[in-house]
């Protein structure tokens, strides 16, 4: 006769209250958490279910879509990349962290804070131990942005990010939390994004919560440009959520923008972001170019060939924005048939909102999938005001900074459009 053993963990509270709350530091969801030991193997309960075999661990069986995703993500990381270490950040029931195991990543460790949840976890390492199964390393920590852990090649964040952002630590960034998972991952990192519409976001208010430690908005565009600025590659796995996806990120590709292939079907690559930074050049009169060009991308924002801002970074003055192609700098650019249509609609959408822009220049021109795009706002004032500035060269030795009129260029865009145009 087999005897059955029922392993649950401490009472607790589910979360219920703001961030700032004593009961919050061990917050956990509302579901039990617990396991059943019977002669099938061991059943885990509560917010990740799972079945571990006496003879192979994990069963994949009737997994939900995000975690059978995951784990032919995490197979093709381990059989094509040689990825050997994994770290399960916000582990909750450790169903990840066997995914890791079943998977054959060598070395597996698991991050959790909840007393209920840390339970669960030792309970199944002591099972999986009596079974001759694989061992997960476990941290009982609250993550912060000064916590420090061993760096494994592929950091996982599974259900987090709004956590992290205000709820039950004071990130209060995305690009900070991107940076605190690069800076612990070697290779890789998957981190799933849960938008602010999501039902358990809307129910908790995990983002709204914390506010005096907010410094940046709660975006998807905001978390895909922390991305690209850490990582080479970014992809996205969609699993049938509206608001939910897991976003795998890739360290040490040259170019962020460089096309790759999807290993799956069911991975799509992520529109490219640029970097680029602008420093206040103190050798000229004029300052604030920086925060010029924050003004002027935040005011035109969305609108047709201007890149969008994606994240500003204003201790390090550096701006993350749309990579809108290659410059006409760059003798290979071509310029669109309708290129005069085109500026012409740009120069009515500056004059719209009020901007002058005085650093026409083949350089501040780019072309992408046919589209003209205009950059460089920093030296730009608004319509009326007497401040004419262009191209910090050093050619221009009679004043610190000159005027760039469009008149000027165009001579030089009819030329570049004969020498391109078919004959």
């Amino acid at each position: 006769m087999v005897v059955k053993k029922q392993r649950m963990g401490d009472a607790f509270k589910p979360f219920t209250s703001s961030r700032s709350s004593s009961e919050n530091a061990f917050a956990s969801q509302s579901e039990r958490g617990g396991c059943r030991e019977s002669e099938d193997g061991l059943l885990v309960m509560g917010y990740q279910a799972y079945r571990l075999d006496p003879e192979s661990g994990l069963n994949p069986k009737r997994l939900l879509p995000k975690y059978t995703g995951l784990g032919v993500l995490c197979e093709k990381l381990v059989m094509e990349e040689g990825h050997t270490s994994l770290l399960d950040v916000g582990a909750c029931l450790g169903l990840a962290s066997q995914i890791g195991l079943k998977v054959e990543f060598k070395d597996v460790a698991a991050v959790e804070h909840d007393k209920e949840y840390l339970h669960v976890l030792h309970e199944v390492n002591e099972w999986s131990a009596e079974h001759g199964l694989g061992q997960v390393t476990i941290h009982d920590c609250h993550v912060t942005p000064e916590t420090k852990l061993p760096p494994k090649d592929l950091v996982l964040g599974l259900a987090l990010v709004h956590w992290l952002y205000s709820c039950t630590s004071d990130f209060g960034s995305l690009f900070k939390i991107v940076e605190w998972f690069a800076a612990h991952s070697t290779k890789s990192c998957i981190l799933e994004w849960i938008a602010p519409e999501d039902p358990a976001i809307k129910q908790l208010g995990h983002i709204y919560k914390g506010k005096e430690c907010h410094q940046e908005a709660y975006t998807e565009e905001n978390f895909t440009s922390a991305l690209y600025h850490f990582f080479g590659q970014v992809q996205v796995l969609k699993y049938g959520s509206a608001t939910r996806r897991l976003y795998i990120a890739r360290h040490k590709l040259e170019e962020p923008w460089m096309k790759c292939k999807s290993f799956t079907a069911s991975v799509w690559q992520m529109p490219p972001f640029h970097v680029r930074k602008v420093y206040d050049l103190t050798m000229y009169p004029e300052a604030g170019m920086f925060e010029r060009e924050v003004y002027w991308l935040r005011r035109l924002w969305g609108k047709p060939h201007v890149p969008k801002l994606a994240h500003v970074n204003e201790e390090k003055k550096e701006i993350v924005m749309e990579w809108v192609g290659t410059s006409l700098k760059d003798p290979t650019t071509v310029l669109p048939e309708d290129w005069q249509g085109q500026l012409l609609d740009l120069v009515a959408l500056l004059a719209k909102h009020g901007l002058h822009y005085n650093d026409w220049d083949f350089s501040n021109l780019c072309v992408k999938d046919g589209v003209l795009y205009l950059i460089d706002f920093q030296w730009c004032p608004s319509l009326g005001l007497d401040f004419s500035c262009g191209g910090a060269s050093a050619k221009l030795d009679k004043k610190p900074y000159g005027d760039f009129h469009l008149a000027s260029l165009l001579p030089q865009l009819n030329t570049r459009s004969s020498k391109t145009s078919p004959t």
